[in-house]
Formats: C-alpha cells, structure tokens, sequence
C-alpha cells in the first residue's frame, strides 16, 4: 500500500515526490521520487534525514556549504556503513 503525501516543487524544476508506503515487514518506509528515479528510506533512515536536515537549516558546522566532504552512508538501520 501506499499514497503520495507531497509534491514539492524543486528549485532546479524537477517535482520530488515524497510516498508513504508500508515496507518490508510491515515497517513505516518512505520513497522519494525525481523524474524517474526513487529512492526508499526506512523508518531509522528517515529519522536520520529529518536530523541531518534540522542541523543543515540550524547551520552546524558539519553540515554548511562552505567546506568540502565526503557524506557518510547509511544503512537501512540508520547507523553508519563502513
């Protein structure tokens, strides 16, 4: 099951998609769509988004366009990969 709960428009001109649907073992999960590309979050990753956002509208340090770095990758757990 799913429905789609947002569409905003974006900045460069492609709509992004937020759907709310039902994951793998009945888990809250989020898909966001761009064009014809997607990309599913579960509920841990969400979690992590939401913060990481937070702190990128606060402007913490780690999180400013005036540095270069690499992102971290994270997992289907919202914990840190390698």
């Amino acid at each position: 099951m799913s429905k789609t709960i947002r569409i905003y428009q974006s900045l460069s001109g492609n709509d992004l998609v937020v759907t709310a649907y039902v994951g793998p073992n009945g888990q809250a999960a989020v898909q966001f769509t761009m064009s014809r590309d997607y990309a599913e979050l579960s509920e841990a990753q969400v979690r992590d988004l939401i913060q990481v956002l937070e702190f990128r509208l606060k402007r913490v340090s780690e999180f400013t366009a005036m540095e270069w770095g690499e992102g971290e990758r994270i997992g289907v757990n919202g914990k840190i990969v390698g």
